[in-house]
Parts: C-alpha cells; sequence; structure tokens
C-alpha cells in the first residue's frame, strides 16, 4: 500500500491533503459501524423471536381525503396525472387510497419545459 498521501476534494472547491493514517482511521470506523449494524440486526432477530413477537400491518388513514391535495402550491405545480394503478398493486398495497405525483417548481421550469413534462405524463 501506497503511503503516499492523496488529493480529495473538499469544502469551498479546495482540496485537501489526505494522509495515509486518516484513511486508515476510516476504514476502521466504518468497520466498527458495520459490526454495530450487524450486531443490531442479529438482536433484533433475537428478541423478536426470544418473545415470540409478530409483526402486523395496520391501515393508517389519512386526516384529509387524498383528493383534497390541491394540484397547486406555491410557485409548485402538479405536473403529472393521477393515475388508478394495477388491481394486482393495489391488492398488495392493501387499499385504494394512494397518491403518485409529481409536482414542479414552476421558478425553476420554464413554461416551454413545463409543456412538454406534462405532455410526456399522458402518454
Amino acid at each position: 500500500m501506497s503511503t503516499a498521501p492523496i488529493l480529495q476534494y473538499g469544502q469551498g472547491s479546495t482540496y485537501q491533503l489526505i494522509k495515509p493514517a486518516s484513511r486508515k482511521r476510516r476504514r476502521i470506523a466504518f468497520a466498527i459501524a458495520i459490526g454495530l449494524l450487524a450486531i443490531a440486526a442479529l438482536a433484533r432477530v433475537t428478541v423478536v423471536q426470544a418473545f415470540k413477537l409478530s409483526f402486523q400491518k395496520l391501515p393508517v388513514s389519512p386526516a384529509a381525503a387524498l383528493i383534497t391535495i390541491p394540484p397547486v402550491m406555491g410557485p409548485w405545480m402538479q405536473a403529472s396525472v393521477d393515475r388508478a394503478m394495477n388491481p394486482d398493486f393495489e391488492h398488495e398495497l392493501g387499499t385504494k387510497e394512494y397518491v403518485f405525483r409529481d409536482y414542479i417548481d414552476t421558478r425553476v421550469l420554464a413554461a416551454p419545459d413545463l409543456a412538454k413534462f406534462l405532455a410526456a405524463s399522458l402518454e
């Protein structure tokens, strides 16, 4: 392994010198983090088995009807069409109450580009 320092892109468009020792510390810290995650995962499995826990998916009712979400919110505009999903997907989801929408910031996207995006979402 090379002991020469390397350059790494840092904040403020500058390059910082990273010495091999700090790379080694990062690898050790990464290995420790992975080890802790593995221990936590094993502990969770062990606790679930020991206490014979079972997890159940319960419905959560929305505070308001999803149809009441406005298509325009400030500078954000709905850029997709609300469509029903595949019946198999709805069955797997366990509800017919869902929203998949794209919103676009009209301050960033020009009107002609917005029209193209809307036309593409209708296809």
